[in-house]
Parts: C-alpha cells; structure tokens; sequence
C-alpha cells in the first residue's frame, strides 16, 4: 500500500485520449494528427489513404468502409480518416447525422481510404500512407496513441479536450472558471466550490 509513497504516481499511468472515438481507434487518429502536424495534407487534395492496422483494430474497424448510420460510423476507421483529414478533429459533433451524412465523407470513405491488416504491428501502432492529387506520397505513423501513458496529451491539449467537451453542457464563462480553478487547484477552499463549477448552465 505505502511502497514508493511520494515517489510512484498511479495517476500518470492512466489513458487519458483526445478523441471521443473507440479505443481501437486512437492509433489511427494519432497517425493522421503526426502526419498533418508534418505535412501540408488539403483535404480535397488526397487521391488515396492506405492505413496499415494491427489485427484487433483492423478485426473490429476495418470493414465499415460504407457504413450506414451513426453506430458504424463510430466503428468505421474509413469514416474517421476521412473526417479527421477534413475537419482536423474529431468531436462529439463529427458523429452527428450533418456530419456523417456528408456525401463527400461517405465518399471519401468508400473510395479514397484503404485499410490493410499488418501483422508486424503491434496494438496501438500504425502507419498511413498518403497519395496527394500532386504526386506527393506521405507517410506517418502511430507507436503510442495520443493520451496514452507512453504519449501523454499536453497541458494544451488537456485544455482543448476541456474546453471541447464542457461546451456541450456548460458556458464558456463556467468554463474559463473551470480551467482557473484545475490550474490553482491546490488553493481550491473546498470540492464544493470546484463541483458547484461543473453544474449545467
């Protein structure tokens, strides 16, 4: 119980992600995030994606290339490297019928986005390979997802996540408040005042 007490912190051994997506799928996101994070990748300029997965993500997400509603859209790898590639995230929103229904989406992941199953590969690695319109080939990969122990999100990035996900339930002022607060949280006079903090508007 006491081993390593002060030395040892459990709570930074924890996944926290960046993107409201299955689990199995944060490798794929993290890859795309390295690769537009390195390259100037337009979303109506790409002529191919080939994703390279690791059996379980591949077994579970790789055969929604044409998924039908919002269920198979949270399972399809198709559907995320498409939307994550326009739109350069992936919230809560991007699995909304506006969104998803998007016939150049739909498109895009029927057509434009190949996933391949790469036995050399560990869970939680991947590797896209990417075809521009102008004949660049790009390339990125994922040994770690975003969030995960071994690849921590920033404090930013905690931030953005923050921000993104109290949106949809509280206001931008409660939310300013909250950051202050996570900030100085060790001069906080109770929980009450930081819970009272996440009340819906």
């Amino acid at each position: 119980m006491t081993g390593d007490l002060g030395q040892r912190w459990e709570l930074t051994r924890i996944a926290l992600r960046m993107w409201p997506s299955a689990t199995a799928l944060q490798e794929v996101i993290t890859t795309l995030y390295n690769l537009v994070s390195e390259h100037d990748v337009a979303f109506g300029d790409v002529k191919h994606v080939r994703l390279a997965l690791s059996r379980t993500p591949f077994d579970m997400h790789g055969g929604f290339a044409t998924y039908k509603a919002k269920f198979e859209a949270l399972l399809s790898a198709h559907y995320v490297t498409g939307v994550f590639l326009r739109d350069r995230t992936v919230t809560l929103d991007q699995f909304e019928p506006a969104c998803y229904d998007d016939a150049e989406l739909r498109d895009f992941a029927a057509n434009k986005v190949e996933i391949v199953l790469d036995e050399s590969l560990a869970n939680g690695q991947a590797i896209a390979d990417v075809e521009m319109a102008d004949g660049r080939k790009l390339s990125a990969r994922c040994d770690h997802p975003l969030g995960s122990p071994e690849n921590p999100m920033s404090a930013a990035q905690s931030e953005e996540k923050l921000r993104t996900c109290a949106g949809y339930a509280i206001s931008d002022k409660q939310t300013d408040a909250l950051v202050a607060a996570i900030a100085g949280i060790e001069n906080l006079p109770s929980a009450r005042s930081f819970v009272d903090l996440l009340r819906a508007s």
